[in-house]
């Protein structure tokens, strides 16, 4: 959380969201290609290092949408929600490395550019609002 802080102030919390995907993707990329075990170990770290700056992003993010006076029960349903998004693709991801590591590496880095698209357009949706 401490390093997530300090690059978002830095870079900005919306730039920094958006390379923590363009990291995921090009990670899930390299491993649909390479055979290489070190590399291999690397894009993993770097998959891992990713999710670990977003996940605080992600917090704050959700955090300041909110403003509804039933706060806690907003926050409920997103969570419900965003769980319920992690069985799919974990299910997803599971049966398509079931037939080929390759497939399920090239959709999780289809999911990491179809994340960044979406996460795009929100921002620039919440920069019209503000307006």
């Amino acid at each position: 959380a401490v390093l997530s802080d300090q690059l978002a102030k830095r870079l900005g919390t919306a730039r920094l969201a958006a390379l923590c995907f363009l990291l995921a993707a090009a990670a899930c990329a390299v491993l649909a290609i390479t055979a290489n075990a070190f590399l291999s170990v690397g894009c993993i770290v770097l998959l891992r290092l990713a999710a670990s700056v977003f996940s605080p992003l992600q917090s704050q993010l959700q955090n300041e949408q909110i403003t509804d006076v039933n706060r806690a029960s907003a926050l409920s349903v997103q969570s419900v929600f965003m769980a319920s998004i992690g069985c799919v693709t974990n299910l997803a991801f599971g049966r398509a490395a079931e037939g080929n590591i390759r497939f399920a590496m090239t959709l999780a880095c289809s999911c990491c550019i179809a994340a960044l698209l979406l996460f795009v357009l929100w921002c620039k949706a919440l920069a019209k609002i503000k307006r």
